[in-house]
């Protein structure tokens, strides 16, 4: 049993694991099963593949980011130096279990934070279950995913919110499964968040909540979407009791260089997947200069 915090995201978590591995006797034919979230997903899968150089594993997920995002992804990491995911592996599970009866487990802020992610596919992926999210509400939340309720009405729709958030995210991981481009729509306000979520002091889901609004802002600047657009993003957002804002955002040298690094994470290009056409749709925005951030964020 490990504790997985943000904090414990590290090499030395990993190593824990591999030692563990090899007192137990794990063989390389041998799937190791995974229990838990987001960042056991990551550093067990991680670990997993460093074993015998690829052992395989079985995820199941007992929140919701690990269960739409960090549990099915092929991306493997942990956190090094600061900075947020420097070190990982392509190595995806043989199966990923997703229940949403342990939800029932996890605390209100826990599962709101989760919601991001699941935002996040809306925006750029799925306008049903954009809508889906706006018809719902906060309730989504406080039925623990409709599993905590007798209303069958809520029920099924917390179901086919899981259901629509995974099939989303399948359909734009998989058909990238080694990144061999970067024009990835569910790294949808993953631009600037590695840069601040660490000295923030947030949680992962408020840090790419924060991501995804000024994303949209952004977007909106370029033309890409309308205002009514923008607003409807910021207003889910909001609803779900995620941030839209903290004050390190005012500091425009710190999201610049986290738009360096991460252009340098990406190739050489920036390629940031933002909302564009309408909501359901992405595009991607290459060129964000210093002065046009900095406007941005004093918006």
């Amino acid at each position: 049993e490990y504790r997985a915090m943000e904090v414990d995201k590290g090499i030395h978590t990993v190593q824990s694991l591999l030692a563990d591995f090899k007192k137990i006797g794990v063989s390389r034919q041998e799937p190791v099963l995974i229990v838990g979230g987001g960042v056991i997903a990551d550093v067990g899968g991680l670990a997993c593949s460093l074993y015998h150089r690829s052992t395989p594993y079985v995820m199941l997920a007992t929140s919701i980011v690990s269960g739409i995002d960090a549990g099915p992804s092929p991306r493997t990491c942990c956190d090094g130096f600061g900075f947020k995911n420097l070190f990982g592996a392509y190595h995806a599970p043989v199966l990923t279990l997703t229940d949403r009866t342990f939800f029932k487990t996890l605390r209100t802020g826990w599962i709101r934070h989760g919601v991001a992610e699941i935002i996040k596919m809306a925006v750029i992926k799925d306008a049903e279950l954009f809508d889906l999210l706006e018809e719902t509400g906060f309730e989504l939340v406080t039925s623990q995913f409709g599993t905590a309720t007798t209303n069958e009405t809520l029920s099924k729709r917390g179901q086919k919110i899981l259901a629509l958030a995974m099939r989303s995210y399948v359909q734009s991981e998989y058909d990238n499964l080694y990144e061999t481009h970067q024009c990835r729509p569910h790294a949808y306000g993953h631009t600037w968040s590695p840069g601040y979520e660490i000295p923030s002091g947030m949680l992962h889901g408020h840090a790419v909540a924060c991501g995804m609004g000024f994303g949209a802002h952004v977007s909106f600047r370029e033309g890409w979407i309308n205002e009514t657009a923008r607003d409807r993003i910021m207003k889910l957002i909001s609803d779900f009791e995620l941030s839209l804002w903290h004050p390190i955002l005012n500091d425009v040298d710190l999201l610049y260089k986290a738009q360096l690094k991460v252009t340098e994470k990406r190739g050489g290009n920036l390629v940031a997947p933002l909302p564009k056409g309408a909501i359901g749709k992405c595009g991607y925005l290459n060129d964000l200069p210093y002065e046009t951030l900095d406007d941005a964020i004093q918006e």
